[in-house]
């Protein structure tokens, strides 16, 4: 078992971590607030992103600040239960704490919809998709939006028909969001 180090509890009993948190555990050390850049800290955060756009780690925006923590300069957060599996698994030697497994989300797992357990197999991939290209996005700028061709395209692998990845991105779409290329 890894020792714990002075400080961790704090950021134990969070739900989300934010990049620049997530980086110091990495590295096994105590985030602090303001805590200047260095190389070795901005390498692990293009790590993390590279994972996230992945795939291999979930993220979420934070609805409360839409631009971010001052002294973290990030609206970006990563949960807890995810962030620690990843972690454990790239960091095993510097990492302060045990991965979360139990609590790790699975892609259609558990979800509850609004009409109650029933479920089919479209339903589990129009929520994933849903999860996928819409939990990042910003209303305050479009260009966060994902285009109805990748959601299609992503959906056509998943062994979606053409005419239904079609209608399941309408449906995903945002209500209201320009038409035409992002800029």
């Amino acid at each position: 078992m890894k020792q714990k180090i002075d400080g961790l509890e704090w950021f134990a009993k969070l739900a989300s971590w934010t990049e620049y948190e997530l980086a110091d555990l990495c590295l096994g050390r105590i985030p602090v607030a303001g805590s200047a850049d260095s190389d070795e800290r901005n390498r692990v955060i293009e790590y993390i992103h590279r994972a996230a756009e992945m795939g291999e780690l979930a993220r979420q925006q934070n609805s409360l600040t839409p631009f971010g923590l001052a002294q973290y300069r990030s609206s970006t957060y990563y949960p807890r239960s995810v962030a620690t599996i990843w972690a454990a698994k790239n960091f095993p030697e510097t990492f302060p704490f045990k991965p979360v497994e139990e609590e790790a989300p699975q892609a259609g797992v558990g979800h509850k919809w609004p009409w109650g357990d029933y479920e089919t197999d479209l339903l589990k991939k129009i929520a994933v998709a849903a999860d996928r290209f819409w939990k990042n996005y910003d209303p305050s700028d479009h260009t966060t939006a994902p285009t109805n061709k990748q959601v299609i395209d992503w959906l056509i692998t998943q062994n979606v028909s053409q005419r239904m990845a079609e209608n399941m991105a309408t449906i995903l779409r945002v209500d209201g969001l320009p038409t035409g290329p992002r800029k």
